[in-house]
């Protein structure tokens, strides 16, 4: 049986909640292990192939210390009544505790992903991600 959108969604707030307190490990769940694939980095970088998406996942969490804060709007999906692929958008509010430094960075992203069903288990994983920095 195939996971609902929603129960997706949940898991991918709660990614990106670990992910901002510097642990990469539950959005490496999320993501997607075969190609294609494809990430639009914060800093406009385009990383293609899972594993270097992946690879970029856990080199950017690196860069961060325990301390963060995540909060995302889920603007909107688009998944057909039985489709294997859709995706969602919204915006995510974070502050991140940069390493070597004492104070909370405060962030601001318009998000877009790309969804699939791959697996036998009918997880959903991102397979497309595009982080733009809003001003």
């Amino acid at each position: 049986m195939t996971e609902r959108v929603s129960d997706f969604l949940d898991r991918r707030i709660l990614a990106s909640d670990a992910f901002s307190d510097a642990d990469p490990t539950p959005f490496l769940e999320i993501l997607t292990e075969n190609d294609p694939a494809t990430y639009l980095s914060p800093r406009g970088e385009l990383i293609s192939g899972a594993a270097n998406v992946r690879a970029a996942t856990i080199a950017a969490a690196e860069r961060f210390d325990k301390g963060g804060t995540n909060h995302i709007e889920v603007l909107g999906i688009a998944v057909a009544r039985g489709a294997l692929s859709g995706y969602w958008f919204g915006e995510q509010f974070t502050e991140m505790h940069v390493k070597g430094s004492d104070i909370l960075v405060p962030m601001n992203f318009f998000i877009a992903e790309e969804i699939r069903v791959e697996d036998e288990d009918g997880l959903w994983r991102t397979a497309r991600r595009y982080t733009i920095p809003r001003q």
